[in-house]
């Protein structure tokens, strides 16, 4: 590789060119080359994570019995792009667009009526495209929630490749049928646009390439 300029030496396009991305063409011969095509020619293509979505639910979600694995629902579309989701149709189901690698945090606000402590639990489940049905991930996290009035926040996250088709949904259950999924109001009245806490809140954003 030759030497960079000096103070006052001017170089010209073939010659740097010549020097300094010879890509094994005879000297005075290179053809220009866009610098993305020569690193995508080394390395792969490069692109921008473009799949993305916050996926809410504002209603109060409860148990149907003791244990029994309840599906969420999620009715509110805060943002999406490039994930397939419906409000109406299956609003459950998150489905994968993009090939990729997903990063998925979910959070959920726990309530309780009457006293003593229910057990709740939250798990994250997938349905690969290439088949099996829903399956349980490793994302899962339990909740203690007393019936005194304050309500209880859990949250879990994963991250895993996934390919187009690939469909998500978060489920929960319970050891004591009083307990159930919450959304509060914000409790404010100034500003007048003040923030409502949803009872559950999905995450998911495309971080990288297969």
């Amino acid at each position: 590789m030759a030497d960079g300029p000096t103070s006052g030496t001017a170089r010209t396009e073939a010659d740097l060119l010549t020097n300094f991305f010879q890509d094994g063409q005879a000297n005075n011969s290179i053809t220009a080359q866009d610098m993305r095509d020569l690193v995508a020619s080394r390395f792969g293509k490069l692109e921008y994570p473009t799949a993305a979505a916050q996926l809410q639910s504002f209603v109060n979600q409860t148990a149907s019995g003791v244990n029994d694995m309840n599906i969420v629902d999620l009715n509110t579309q805060h943002y999406i792009a490039n994930i397939t989701h419906s409000t109406t149709v299956d609003p459950s189901e998150i489905t994968v667009v993009e090939d990729g690698v997903y990063d998925i945090v979910v959070s959920a606000m726990f309530w309780k009526t009457g006293g003593g402590t229910a057990i709740t639990t939250m798990a994250l489940q997938e349905s690969l495209a290439s088949g099996g049905g829903w399956v349980t991930t490793s994302a899962a996290v339990r909740r203690d929630v007393s019936g005194n009035g304050v309500a209880g926040f859990a949250a879990l996250g994963h991250v895993d490749r996934h390919v187009v088709g690939d469909k998500y949904r978060v489920v929960w259950w319970t050891d004591e049928i009083t307990a159930s999924l919450q959304w509060f109001e914000g409790g404010v009245t100034s500003p007048t646009n003040h923030a409502d806490v949803p009872s559950v809140d999905f995450r998911i954003k495309k971080i990288g390439l297969l």
